[in-house]
């Protein structure tokens, strides 16, 4: 397996997890799927795609010590409410993007 790849996959098992945090999971295998595909047109891809555009105004755990306390109450409130609802999904696409990233047994 490509070093990518197994970062990738990486990263999904650790989002699995709860070693990771989704948004902060998501982010990072959206900074390194040009890697694996180029050309952006790989499905196994979008559901971190779509995720990350819903949690762009979300600041990352470095930017968070620069916020304002009670804005940031109230993204989180609205990080967990899209949690709830993309949360299975974007599991789920962990689940696959390791499938399919990952390498075949006895091969």
């Amino acid at each position: 397996m490509e070093p990518r790849a197994r970062e990738v996959v990486d990263i999904a098992a650790r989002m699995l997890s709860g070693e990771i945090e989704l948004i902060e999971g998501c982010r990072l295998i959206n900074d390194l799927r040009w890697d694996l595909d180029a050309d952006g047109h790989s499905r196994h891809f979008d559901e971190f795609v779509a995720f990350e555009q819903q949690a762009f105004s979300f600041p990352s755990r470095e930017a968070r010590k620069l916020w304002n306390a009670e804005y940031l109450a109230e993204l989180d409130r609205e990080a967990e409410a899209l949690l709830a609802e993309r949360g299975p999904r974007l599991r789920k696409a962990c689940e696959e993007l390791i499938r399919s990233y990952s390498p075949t047994k006895g091969g």
